[in-house]
């Protein structure tokens, strides 16, 4: 006998079991692989905390076996850090910066004393008043010179006195015609001193 197939163009169908094996099977390697693969970041995630151990120690942080919450909760100690190092940074800053300027004011007064010791040797002055500020970096002298011979040097003294302070002096202020004062004549010279040059006088037309 022979059979004769009278569905030639019958479709066939796979059985349930069949569609779960191949399932299964395609399956198989995706999730030894996403086993394996979350293994591997465990353990190197373990590592870290062993090789960063002194430093999760010293700012008190301690890391949930939860790779997200150890993401977030690092994240969170970083900004911190951040915002406390931009303050101590400031801190720092203004510090140096104060220094600086108390060290810039001790040379300043420090050279007006040397100028005033060495020229009180030859002439006489007599302080009338000091003043300063050290945020602008300004500095006002006003003082007295007497002299019989009616020779007033004390400017170009002090300028070469203060060549090296970075300051520009203006004796703008100070008198232009001496004083008679007990027999001797007397000149007030005021000076200021600061970053600023002197804008020079305008000359006159004839």
């Amino acid at each position: 006998m022979v059979k004769v197939n009278l569905y030639r163009k019958k479709s066939q169908k796979l059985k349930l079991s069949t569609v779960l094996f191949l399932t299964l099977i395609f399956l198989l390697p995706v999730g030894a692989f996403r086993i394996s693969f979350e293994e591997i970041i465990k353990e190197n995630f373990e590592d870290l905390k062993t090789i960063y151990s002194v430093i999760l120690k010293s700012n008190k942080l301690s890391l949930p076996n939860n790779l997200e919450q150890s993401i977030e909760l690092v994240e969170s100690r970083n900004k911190l850090l951040i915002l406390n190092a931009k303050r101590l940074s400031s801190i720092v800053q203004s510090i140096e910066r104060d220094l600086s300027i108390k060290i810039h004011s001790k040379s300043v007064l420090k050279t007006f004393d040397e100028f005033w010791e060495s020229y009180t040797q030859k002439d006489k002055l007599y302080l009338k008043d000091i003043a300063f500020n050290t945020l602008k970096n300004t500095y006002s002298f006003a003082f007295y010179e007497l002299s019989d011979k009616n020779s007033f040097n004390s400017k170009e003294v002090l300028t070469e006195f203060i060549k090296d302070l970075n300051l520009y002096p203006d004796f703008s202020l100070s008198d232009k015609v001496p004083r008679n004062f007990g027999g001797f004549m007397a000149m007030l010279q005021k000076v200021n001193l600061s970053e600023k040059k002197p804008s020079e006088p305008s000359k006159k037309r004839k």
